[in-house]
Formats: structure tokens, sequence, C-alpha cells
């Protein structure tokens, strides 16, 4: 499957942003397919930590583990996916625009459960999961 990018403007900071989403703990109240996550004692941003996912997706429960490749504070998180189902890495990148964030997934995965109509489908799960974090954060005060 061909890398698939969705973004989104959020009316806040990136640091804001940032503390909501790349907070493994909050994947529930915005990534649609995360049911549960088992966050580590550690922070999950630092190189080399693993956190393991519970969820759904297309009906089937399953878990993943995503290990820290990259970071760059309030700015960038890459985690590779090193068990489950999916193959790949998945990138958050968090930008200043105006007065605001531009906000991009970027997810370079495959899955032996591709089915024709997967990466159309995974975009607008992905788009959705944006929205949901938009609304998130900008509950929050400015």
């Amino acid at each position: 499957m061909a890398a698939i990018v969705v973004q989104q403007k959020i009316d806040r900071a990136p640091m804001r942003v940032a503390r909501l989403m790349l907070d493994p703990r909050n994947d529930p109240k915005w990534i649609d397919g995360a049911k549960r996550v088992e966050a580590p004692a550690v922070d999950a941003t630092e190189i080399g930590v693993r956190v393991k996912r519970h969820g759904a997706f297309w009906g089937r429960n399953f878990s993943w583990v995503t290990e820290t490749v990259a970071f760059e504070s309030d700015r960038k998180l890459v985690l590779k996916y090193v068990e489950g189902p999916m193959t790949g890495d998945v990138t958050y990148e968090i930008v200043p625009d105006a007065d605001g964030s531009l906000v991009t997934l970027r997810s370079n995965t495959s899955s032996p459960m591709e089915l024709p109509g997967a990466s159309t489908f995974l975009k607008r799960t992905l788009q959705a999961d944006l929205k949901r974090l938009k609304a998130l954060v900008e509950r929050q005060p400015k």
C-alpha cells in the first residue's frame, strides 16, 4: 500500500496539539481503532520505547505494538510497527500555521488484512481521526 497522507488545521499552538496527540494514553479519545492502550511507565516519545495498543478494525479485534524511532519535541513523532498485523510506520507531524497548527498524519503501512478499497477506507478513517483530534484540542482554552 502506498503512503496515505491526511492533514488537518487546528486552531491551537503546536505545543497544545502535541500535548494531546503525542501521549498514547489519549489515543482512545481520538483514534477510532484504538480502544485501549498499555502506556509505558516512561515517556513514550523516548527513542526505543514501545507501546501496546488494543483495538478493532473492520470488525476484527487485534493488538499491535509500536516503537518510537524519531521524535522532535512538539513537532514530529515517528512510530514503527513492531508487533501485530501491520508493518511499516506512521508519522505525526505538527507545524505552526498562522495562529494554529497544521497536523499531518502519514501512514506507510501494510497489512495482511488488505482488501480492495482498503487505502480509500484507511484514508477516510485517518481523516476522521484528525477531526476528532481537532475537536478535542480546540475544546481547550487558548
